[in-house]
């Protein structure tokens, strides 16, 4: 069915197959054909391109390691991609096809029971909100630092909170239209406060997102912040620095803040699901859950609901 390949081959027809990927995209698809060899103890040549031949075969294999179920998926994606490459027959290829989003539906299966167990041990989104709070109200003589981590994890509880990215790339802006739509803004017009989301992760499909910020108490917190930050930028790394902080470096600091107010760790993730659960327990109409969604980055309403149950 094939001509038989080394393991170089198939890379060199990748890299030619996808001549605008970026390094890592050559990277994993070389790392899935490392895993390959290893569970099949066999060369890529050697194993006369059996694993592109029997798509329950490969599954059963990878399934048989100790990879993690992301790598498994990720190890099998790039399988697909080689019959793409190789313009495998359409009734071979569609059974890999078909196979993988069987088991990419029961992975969301699994990880949405592991979710809602997760959110059974955690508090409700209104105990850390008012925990928050207190905490800000009894600490006034916070560093640069210290206040930017609480400031940040305060995004994730006194508003809709969106995702890590779109604080990245941020500056801070006094204009109605700001000219650059490379940036994202926390913008303060006519003594209103909004953030602009110009780029985030669904902003192709989404488009330029404006989130009001109506909290009085966020809006407090975020004067209080700017009277010390020196820089035009939203999130510097230091208070006189030209560099912003990293998906990374944000994410970090709602975990230290989160301590500092709760005595242990919640991560972003934590945060928006029990803002979910708490939406949801509130029965929001269909447009406000459409709205919510949009805001949040989910092209899909299915995100949200999935909380309800």
């Amino acid at each position: 069915m094939f001509v038989n390949f080394k393991k170089e081959e198939l890379v060199a027809l990748h890299n030619d197959a996808y001549p605008n990927a970026s390094k890592s995209t050559s990277i994993v698809f070389q790392q899935a054909l490392n895993r390959i060899e290893k569970i099949f103890k066999e060369t890529i040549f050697e194993t006369n391109m059996s694993f592109c031949k029997d798509a329950d075969m490969l599954m059963k294999k990878l399934k048989e390691t100790n990879y993690s179920t992301n790598t498994i998926l990720t190890t099998y994606t790039q399988v697909l991609k080689i019959l793409k490459i190789l313009s495998a027959p359409l009734n071979l290829y569609n059974s890999y096809l078909k196979l993988l989003k069987e088991e990419t539906q029961n992975n969301q299966a699994v990880q949405l029971d592991m979710d809602i167990q997760k959110i059974n041990g955690l508090l409700k989104f209104d105990e850390v909100k008012d925990k928050y709070i207190k905490f800000m109200e009894l600490n006034k003589d916070l560093d640069f630092k210290e206040l930017q981590s609480q400031i940040i994890f305060g995004l994730y509880l006194l508003q809709i909170p969106v995702r890590v990215g779109n604080y990245t790339n941020m500056k801070i802006t006094e204009l109605l239209d700001p000219p650059n739509q490379s940036f994202n803004y926390l913008q303060i017009y006519d003594q209103n406060y909004y953030f602009i989301f110009n780029k985030y992760k669904t902003s192709k499909i989404l488009k330029q997102k404006t989130l009001p910020i109506l909290d009085k108490n966020l809006i407090k917190l975020i004067n209080r912040y700017l009277k010390i930050n020196e820089t035009d930028l939203f999130l510097p790394t230091t208070k006189t620095s030209s560099k912003l902080m990293t998906s990374r470096d944000i994410s970090k600091a709602v975990e230290y803040a989160s301590f500092q107010v709760l005595g242990e760790i919640y991560n972003v993730g934590d945060l928006r699901k029990i803002y979910i659960a708490d939406l949801m327990e509130k029965d929001p109409s269909l447009e406000d859950k459409i709205d919510i969604a949009s805001i949040m980055g989910y092209v899909l309403l299915d995100n949200l609901d999935k909380f309800s149950k």
